[in-house]
């Protein structure tokens, strides 16, 4: 687990610079109920980008893409659930209420995040 706390730290700053880059520059999007945005979509891919660079054979859940790789998660299954933009409603609105949200999981307990 020592490891996965830099990496998540980093991984959420590279993410979050981007969320940033495209602060109160992008439109929402309707999608069923909720709302996502290019922000959200571009957030993502640099999250799970990260994660199958560093751990390509884990699961991720993600909150636009839904889920990757196996989805039979066991007890001692490492796997990873992410929201790239924790609020889009305040971000698309300019609000400073949001944040990118990466967890490190094995089986149902957050071991990291």
């Amino acid at each position: 687990m020592s490891d996965l706390v830099p990496f998540i730290e980093e991984t959420a700053r590279k993410a979050g610079a981007r969320a940033v880059d495209l602060f109160g520059r992008v439109e929402a999007e309707p999608k069923g109920r909720s709302i996502v945005s290019r922000a959200d979509r571009e957030v993502e891919r640099i999250i799970i980008g990260e994660i199958r660079g560093a751990y390509p054979d884990d699961p991720v859940l993600a909150e636009e893409s839904g889920a990757s790789g196996t989805v039979d998660i066991g007890l001692d299954t490492r796997w990873w659930a992410i929201d790239p933009i924790d609020g889009t409603g305040p971000y698309l609105k300019g609000l400073p209420f949001w944040a990118v949200s990466i967890a490190c999981l094995r089986g149902s307990r957050v071991v990291a995040g």
